[in-house]
């Protein structure tokens, strides 16, 4: 490169040198600032728009709940118990109002859809009960699903309400034998609870359902102790295994968890 072309070279860069470098700056300024809806991960997320100051990834993309099992038991007179044993595994969701719906069917379709509402903590295991439903048909297949999470960014552990003894029997009145469960429970927690549902499933030795039930206390004072009995209204049938009684408060809702 000759003098000539050096010199030409230097007076270029002379006068583009600053319109070059405003151009970076304003061109900087002009960017955006990092936000939780520019589709990119930054400013600390743990995730494209999620995490850090942004909301929770798992509010996002929530894991669905988990169905471990479903039963229809037979009470007679067309009646029967639904329950389900669920697991929500997500860690920072809740729901105060988790829909959900039984569908009863046979070989024809569909006989009944009984829908209901319940809750669940994060990081919860439940059962759901629909007690005493009446069809006209037998069903031969019971499905679960859920309708609505309805989630909830709260990481909420289950109410300290303590289950003490638990005790099966047979009762009789007159020749008719009923199967009965009584347990006392003692609340725990800093909360008068307005309503409480006690969920009862009993197991044989195998694990197979043998009866459910759903019981609603009404104002159980924090301190306190309770006496609940579930009655089915026949023998259960085969060995009894296990009991397990499920006290349930919806401290989610304002309404149940009452100040003292």
């Amino acid at each position: 490169m000759n003098w000539r072309n050096k010199k030409q070279l230097l007076i270029l860069l002379t006068v583009l040198g600053p319109v070059l470098i405003l151009f970076l700056i304003f061109g900087y300024i002009a960017l955006p600032n990092p936000s939780c809806t520019d589709k990119k991960q930054n400013q600390g997320e743990t995730g494209a728009d999620c995490g850090g100051p942004c909301a929770p990834c798992e509010l996002k993309n929530p894991k669905s709940i988990q169905i471990f099992w479903v039963r229809a038991l037979p009470l007679g007179n067309n009646s029967y118990d639904l329950a389900a044993f669920i697991q929500n595994i997500n860690e920072v969701l809740s729901s105060k109002r988790l829909e959900y719906e039984f569908i009863l069917s046979d070989r024809f379709g569909i006989i009944l859809q009984k829908t209901g509402r319940s809750f669940i903590f994060s990081q919860d295991r439940a059962f759901v009960i629909e007690s005493n439903i009446k069809t006209d048909r037998v069903p031969a297949k019971v499905e679960f699903k859920i309708v609505n999470p309805n989630w909830e960014f709260k990481a909420i552990e289950r109410p300290n309400i303590v289950i003490g003894r638990k005790d099966y029997k047979i009762e009789a009145i007159g020749e008719k034998k009923m199967s009965v469960v009584e347990t006392n429970l003692i609340n725990r927690t800093p909360f008068n609870l307005s309503e409480t549902e006690v969920r009862v499933v009993v197991f044989d030795r195998k694990q197979n359902v043998l009866g459910v039930s759903k019981i609603i206390l009404d104002n159980f004072r924090t301190g306190t102790e309770r006496t609940v009995k579930s009655i089915w209204p026949h023998e259960l049938k085969g060995e009894i295994g296990t009991i397990e009684v499920e006290p349930r408060a919806n401290i989610l809702d304002s309404s149940i968890a009452l100040p003292q």
